[in-house]
């Protein structure tokens, strides 16, 4: 059997019949024998009410080839698989199977054994294969299965309304919970798409399509919170929301980034409509980041939301907008009643950010520069005024461009310059100024403000240089020289971004290359080799492999870890304590560590050494999510964060 999925329109028709065609030449080929008259055609779009079938062309012959309705399926080894995404025939299908088996064991003379086995080896199989594609909630598998149970209970000479969980327990004659095992298959569905080279296309257009659904950068750790959001969602949000019922959350082994911010609206704004969701994905908005000033502080008015977006935005200000600035701001200056903060860290290695003090500071000497990624460009500046307050701090800055010197590159970089000099001249005017500083001062033609925390410094040469003085006999206008190449700045400039979104790589280097004996970062990998040194009392060959994790770890600065302990024999000669950790994070390596301790072991022990040897082995200025369940490690953590460090 063939199954078509088309839109109905005539050039999508056209084009499936050609594939038609495609798939009956090979079958020509291979001489399979296939059945025209059991053509199916799938379609998600209204059609007539009257249109029932469509007619095809197929080898020269005219074929009637039926529509699936839409509240059903076509049957495919087994599944029914409708293209609106429906299951009511595969639980009727369901109900179907119990129904059955309860009759045929009732007419049987058998034991409690035999309907255990039967029950889960044979009927509680074929529903897993049935359901393979259904999201159920434990309401709807508990119904289905009501026949079932009622058996069951009634060969144990257990009252009816007896609670469940008693028949599910394992202590006692017990059958298995469906409910458990739908979760078992779609954990190994889900495993399977995102771990297999041949389904990676299909898990990325899934995030793809999640992403446009939960308008969310990425899965959410607590995902059933947006799935009432949602009209119809798909396979993929109901699976997750699924297992997350058992606490599981999934780590994509695929780096699946949005950048252009860091706090999501949808989190931002919690009590947001179905309509609210359609008027941010319209907008194409999906981060407070969008719509606030650039210290994260207050609120942007309609009219620069719409500035900032090419006025690509059509009638009355929306519900979602006006909610921000009816409870979200506070004073007429639109301040946020939350504002927001970085939520990152950049090794130091990686940017030098401009000196902050508290206060308002003119800052005359100063040049910056940043990656803008609306227009994927770096952004050049000279620093005119730095506002600093306790939580954020905001640098007003000249804009200034590249100068064309293509005219005489080639006699400068012969000269002089290895490379094409950047000579910087002021921009005239961009989509880029802030008109509300620029009317301020006429004198300068475009202002640009930024947050202080995403420059970085740079260097030109004084007026009275060499370089400077050569570049002056080829240049008419007033000009500004930069040490360092457009490519160069550039670069660094993405990298610091992409650093800000996690999704930093180590360089590229050949290993044949490195001289083993001279490490790249030789600073900071003795320092963290001291904290290794001091905070342990081990086998040296212990701390060798944690020296070599944290060598690995170097080039990073966002990490996630999972980590547990536990005690053995404890009471006896032969108790000692084992921990161990995993990190998690899919743009760094996944390394793992473990370890036991014979020296007083307990719970608590074991748990406090897995957080620490996680603790010595990150980079200085890094930031970290430990995920443990010990709830005293937590405790005892949050009570020494409240109180003075009175010892190591």
């Amino acid at each position: 059997m063939v199954v078509i999925w088309t839109s109905m329109s005539g050039d999508y028709l056209d084009t499936n019949i050609h594939l038609i065609m495609v798939v009956i030449s090979f079958y020509n080929i291979a001489k399979i024998k296939v059945n025209i008259d059991k053509y199916r055609l799938l379609t998600n779009q209204k059609l007539d009410p009257g249109l029932k079938a469509v007619q095809l062309t197929i080898n020269n012959q005219l074929v009637t080839v039926d529509i699936v309705p839409k509240n059903e399926g076509t049957r495919i080894l087994g599944l029914y698989i409708n293209p609106l995404d429906r299951h009511q025939q595969s639980l009727k299908k369901a109900r179907a199977i119990v129904a059955s088996h309860v009759n045929t064991m009732r007419k049987k003379k058998i034991t409690h054994l035999h309907a255990i086995y039967i029950i889960n080896k044979v009927i509680f199989p074929k529903l897993e294969y049935i359901l393979q594609h259904t999201i159920l909630n434990y309401t709807q598998t508990q119904k289905l299965i009501t026949p079932l149970k009622k058996f069951f209970k009634h060969h144990l000479s257990l009252a009816l309304n007896i609670a469940d969980n008693i028949i599910y327990n394992n202590l006692f004659s017990h059958i298995d919970n469906l409910f458990d095992l739908l979760v078992k298959l779609q954990l190994n569905t889900i495993s399977a798409l995102f771990n297999t080279d041949t389904l990676r296309q299909i898990a990325i257009q899934k995030l793809d399509i999640l992403t446009n659904e939960l308008w969310y950068p990425g899965i959410p750790k607590n995902i059933n919170k947006y799935i009432g959001k949602l009209s119809t969602p798909s396979y993929l949000v109901k699976a997750l929301g699924l297992i997350e019922q058992y606490q599981l959350h999934i780590d994509l082994t695929i780096d699946y980034n949005i950048t252009g911010g860091y706090t999501p609206i949808v989190d931002y704004l919690p009590t947001l409509s179905s309509s609210d969701y359609k008027s941010l994905r319209n907008k194409n908005i999906l981060y407070m980041d969008q719509l606030v000033s650039a210290d994260g502080n207050h609120l942007l008015i309609w009219n620069e939301v719409k500035f900032q977006n090419n006025n690509n935005f059509k009638g009355p200000k929306p519900h979602w907008f006006r909610l921000l600035e009816d409870s979200y701001t506070i004073s007429n200056y639109r301040t946020l009643t939350y504002p927001l903060t970085n939520t990152y860290t950049i090794p130091k290695r990686l940017q030098q950010v401009p000196h902050k003090t508290i206060g308002r500071h003119k800052k005359l000497t100063e040049w910056t520069y940043h990656w803008h990624a609306p227009t994927q460009s770096c952004i050049i500046g000279k620093s005119l005024l730095q506002d600093t307050a306790s939580h954020s701090s905001i640098t007003m800055m000249e804009h200034y461009v590249p100068l064309d010197t293509s005219i005489n590159s080639s006699e400068l970089t012969a000269n002089t310059f290895n490379t094409s000099p950047l000579c910087l001249t002021l921009c005239s005017g961009c989509k880029l100024n802030d008109i509300y500083l620029t009317n301020q001062d006429d004198r300068i033609k475009c202002k640009i403000n930024v947050r202080t925390d995403r420059l970085s410094l740079m260097n030109v040469y004084h007026h009275t240089s060499r370089e400077y003085l050569f570049l002056k006999k080829y240049i008419n206008t007033k000009f500004f020289l930069s040490t360092k190449p457009l490519h160069t700045l550039r670069f660094n400039a993405h990298r610091i971004f992409l650093a800000s979104h996690n999704i930093i790589t180590p360089p590229l280097t050949s290993q044949t290359l490195l001289n083993p004996t001279t490490p790249i970062y030789p600073k900071n990998i003795h320092q963290t080799h001291l904290i290794i040194d001091s905070a342990l009392l081990c086998a040296d060959h212990i701390k060798h492999s944690l020296k070599t994790i944290t060598s690995q770890f170097l080039p990073f600065n966002n990490f996630q870890f999972y980590s547990d302990g536990s005690v053995s024999d404890i009471g006896t000669i032969n108790s000692k304590s084992g921990f161990g950790w995993i990190q998690t994070n899919p743009s760094i390596p996944k390394i793992n560590f473990k370890g036991t301790s014979i020296f007083f072991p307990s719970s608590f022990k074991s748990e406090s050494l897995a957080i620490l040897s996680i603790l010595i082995t990150l980079p200085t200025q890094s930031t970290s999510l430990i995920y443990t369940d010990s709830q005293n490690c937590i405790d005892t953590f949050n009570a020494r964060m409240l109180t003075p460090t009175i010892s190591p």
